[in-house]
């Protein structure tokens, strides 16, 4: 319980980091305004060695998104798969949707859903349903940007060998973007879900990415998630880090 405990300081700390940052942020060049139409990623990294221990590790993703005057819609698919000598230690993969309507400069409604699995975990596949209300603190289009959201939601889980489990969801979540003189752009998502239903079952999660531009499309990238399950399937671990790293085309 302490472990768990420490970890929510550890998720308040950052948002605080991060809330101070926003207090002596720079201002936004002119340039970076959110544009309408299709954009989109594509990003594959991958880690091999060889010697006492033979391992490798596959990561990838994808994402487009469409943006109109007042609303926007976009998917995301990203997979991990590795192994160590001979033995799989990492398999998951995870598909999600994002739809978003502008109200006013500040506030917007948003519906997002996410599928999902994780052998590792011993989850066949996890859904997921939130939507709710967000505010936009900071607005300097989408590279620059600190917004709060709220809502309700719904989880359903399906486990290898426990019983499958469905949550009404209580979410709050932060997201911060920003972009450093062209040279950096960062990402940092929290997300902590409480289940109404089975407060004990509660789940936290976050996300940092960090892209260095090589070229006008293609970036260096580095994107860290973490997930905390206080109630997670017998035999596998509450907390789950991956650290992925590499090419990322921007289109």
């Amino acid at each position: 319980m302490k472990t768990a405990y420490g970890w929510i300081r550890a998720m308040l700390l950052v948002a605080g980091l991060v809330l101070s940052a926003v207090a002596t942020a720079h201002d936004v060049p002119e340039e970076d305004v959110s544009k309408q139409g299709w954009a989109g990623s594509v990003n594959l990294g991958a880690s091999l060695s060889t010697g006492t221990s033979d391992l490798y590790a596959l990561n990838g993703g994808a994402a487009l998104k469409r943006s109109w005057t007042d609303d926007s819609l976009g998917f995301t698919l990203k997979g991990l798969y590795g192994q160590s000598d001979g033995d799989v230690t990492a398999n998951n993969q995870s598909l999600a949707g994002l739809y978003r309507h502008d109200f006013t400069g500040r506030w917007y409604a948003y519906l997002n859903s996410e599928v999902g699995r994780d052998t590792i975990q011993f989850i066949d596949w996890r859904y997921l349903m939130n939507g709710g209300p967000g505010f936009r603190v900071w607005d300097g289009g989408d590279k620059h940007h600190l917004d709060l959201e709220a809502g309700i939601g719904y989880r359903h889980t399906v486990f290898r060998n426990d019983p499958t489990t469905d949550d009404a969801d209580i979410r709050a979540a932060l997201i911060y973007g920003d972009w450093f003189g062209k040279v950096l752009e960062t990402l940092l998502s929290l997300e902590y879900l409480l289940p109404a239903n089975r407060t004990y079952d509660y789940l936290i999660r976050a996300r940092a990415v960090i892209s260095v531009p090589m070229t006008g499309t293609i970036s260096f990238r580095t994107a860290f998630d973490l997930e905390y399950d206080n109630l997670p399937a017998e035999g596998a671990s509450g907390l789950n880090t991956v650290t992925a790293i590499g090419l990322e085309y921007s289109f």
